[in-house]
């Protein structure tokens, strides 16, 4: 647009820097070092959103709580353009395998204390699929806080089938929703759900 953003009221990504696994384990380690909760928020964009946008958002989300911990960012393939709502529909509910992998495996290894998920929009999608595919053996560490912000998931498979299994495997689920989200009305024509 032209216009400037002024790092000090705005969170701008100012670099990026590729890593395997291996890297990413270790800077999340280092980065938990210095925090005093050695907390982790994984944060999972929605509907509609570019890899930076999504960035941009979580940091914007943890500089609003305060969070003290490790904040990951797990970015899922979005078309980034509000046309592309099926195709996004449908990438997200593939990619939930993904975020149960981060969740179970590659997080554990930095031995953070808590890890906590916020999913935002259709990354609920993603989230409600990794959750999907655990079964009652599986080896996914107790979660801290659950929390889902503007949800577009089915209302009633999240109720029968997510919650449930969030339920004994988190401390606590929240939810946050507005009878007044534009891209949650859209959602409801599509998707004819939520009534």
């Amino acid at each position: 647009s032209g216009a400037q953003t002024d790092p000090s009221r705005e969170a701008v990504m100012t670099s990026l820097r590729q890593a395997d696994s291996a890297r990413f384990v270790q800077n999340l380690a280092d980065d938990l070092a210095r925090t005093r909760s050695r907390d982790v928020l994984v944060f999972v964009h929605g509907y509609n959103s570019s890899f930076e946008d999504g960035a941009v958002r979580a940091a914007q989300v943890v500089a609003d709580m305060g969070f003290d911990g490790s904040v990951v960012y797990f970015s899922w393939p979005s078309a980034g353009e509000l046309t592309g709502y099926v195709r996004d529909q449908q990438t997200a509910r593939n990619t939930g395998f993904f975020l149960l992998k981060l969740l179970r495996e590659i997080i554990l290894e930095a031995r953070p204390d808590r890890i906590h998920v916020l999913a935002h929009s259709m990354g609920s999608e993603v989230l409600s699929k990794a959750v999907s595919l655990i079964d009652r053996a599986d080896s996914l560490p107790r979660l801290a806080q659950v929390a889902f912000a503007a949800p577009d998931v089915d209302a009633r498979v999240f109720a029968r089938e997510i919650l449930p299994t969030l339920r004994e495997h988190s401390a606590g689920v929240t939810l946050y929703a507005s009878s007044e989200d534009d891209a949650l009305r859209a959602s409801r024509v599509l998707n004819n759900v939520w009534r």
